[in-house]
């Protein structure tokens, strides 16, 4: 089980997503950032850096002691990985994970809408992509 520490922010939501998306079992574990939660001692064990979202893999593969984790990057290359070794990750062979990296950061690196979208017209070339707001203004004003 995945203990995420996390706020309602664009960080916090894409490991959500990740996670939704491939079903790995996690609890959601508020920090309320709006009082400051982030500097409270317990918090700052899990991530030195004061910042969300961080998890805690109670469970790691192997079966090691917990495992706590901060960066939105690093956490989705974590979770990639403990997907990975679970399942065929997206399908995929152990050759293309390192494309699948490049996605992950370049993912948490632009703007969550866009970045899940991007990544998920790369890995299935026949998703759709959604009409970008400028577009469908334009083809609003023709109509």
């Amino acid at each position: 089980m995945i203990d995420l520490h996390y706020w309602t922010t664009p960080n916090g939501h894409k490991i959500t997503m990740f996670l939704e998306e491939t079903g790995l079992p996690y609890r959601l574990v508020p920090v309320d950032i709006t009082k400051n939660a982030q500097f409270d001692d317990e918090f700052l064990k899990i991530s030195p850096n004061n910042k969300i979202p961080a998890i805690v893999d109670q469970t790691p593969l192997g079966g090691s002691e917990p495992v706590s984790i901060f960066e939105s990057g690093a956490i989705l290359i974590y979770l990639a990985y403990t997907w990975a070794a679970l399942h065929s990750f997206f399908g995929l062979s152990i050759e293309d994970y390192p494309a699948v990296e490049r996605w992950l950061e370049a993912v948490a690196s632009r703007p969550a809408t866009e970045r899940a979208y991007t990544l998920a017209k790369q890995l299935n070339p026949q998703a759709p992509m959604p009409v970008r707001r400028a577009e469908r203004i334009a083809s609003q004003r023709k109509a």
